[in-house]
Parts: C-alpha cells; sequence; structure tokens
C-alpha cells in the first residue's frame, strides 16, 4: 500500500505525506497491524524532522531505489541539490513520469508550505 501510493502511475499522482498519513491511520487496526503503523510513524518523522528546510527528506535513491542500476546512474544521486532540481534524472524509471507528481517532491513541497517557504522549482525533464 505504501510503496503503491508514493508512485505516481498514469492515473494518479503519489499521494502526498499528509494523505499518505491520513490513509495509513484510517486502515490501522484492520489492514495494518497498529504497533507496525506507529513503528513506521515514527521512522517517518524523525525523518522529516530531520531533514534540510529546502530539501529531501531523504534521497530519491535510498526512498525508491528500484530498479538499483537506474540509480546507480542517476545524476542526482551524488547531486548535492535535490533530485527534482536535476532535469537528467531518472524518475520514469520509478513509475513517476516528472516531479511534481513525485512523493520525494511532494513531501518537500509539504514540509517547506509548512515552514512559509518553498523549495526549488522542478527542473524540465530532458529525453
Amino acid at each position: 500500500f505504501i510503496i503503491e501510493n508514493t508512485t505516481a502511475n498514469q492515473i494518479q499522482p503519489a499521494l502526498a505525506p499528509s494523505r499518505l498519513l491520513e490513509e495509513v491511520n484510517a486502515r490501522r487496526g484492520r489492514q495494518f497491524d497498529p504497533a507496525v503503523v506507529q513503528a513506521w510513524q515514527a521512522v517517518f518523522e524523525r525523518q522529516r524532522a530531520q531533514a534540510p528546510a529546502d530539501g529531501p527528506f531523504r534521497p530519491c535513491h535510498q526512498f525508491k531505489g528500484k530498479p538499483e542500476e537506474a540509480c546507480a546512474a542517476c545524476p542526482a544521486r551524488s547531486a548535492s541539490p535535490p533530485c527534482w532540481t536535476e532535469p537528467a534524472v531518472h524518475c520514469a524509471i520509478h513509475g513517476d513520469p516528472d516531479c511534481n507528481g513525485c512523493f520525494i517532491y511532494l513531501e518537500a513541497l509539504e514540509r517547506a508550505n509548512e515552514a512559509g517557504q518553498s523549495p526549488p522549482e522542478p527542473a524540465t525533464r530532458v529525453a
């Protein structure tokens, strides 16, 4: 459920983090073990609290990580700016056609909005 909803597809973008948390909590005790939800939520919130204000809570190659060979060749893997600012990133390999619907970008955007800031805009993808 979490993996499916943190990757965009032809029909819909990834869920924003707040919406994902709502969906997971709505299924707590029915579809998901409450202890597992609590542990996952604690790790997720800790990572978000430690993230830089203008970047991802976790690098995309660590969060998505599949297929590994695509991530190994992705220019965002070693770049210091956020992955969505790199025109040649390999997001489409993960199922995200562009950064505007990617969970990594949506998470940073949501966190920045909560802080009254704006993250860098997504780059235009190169073919």
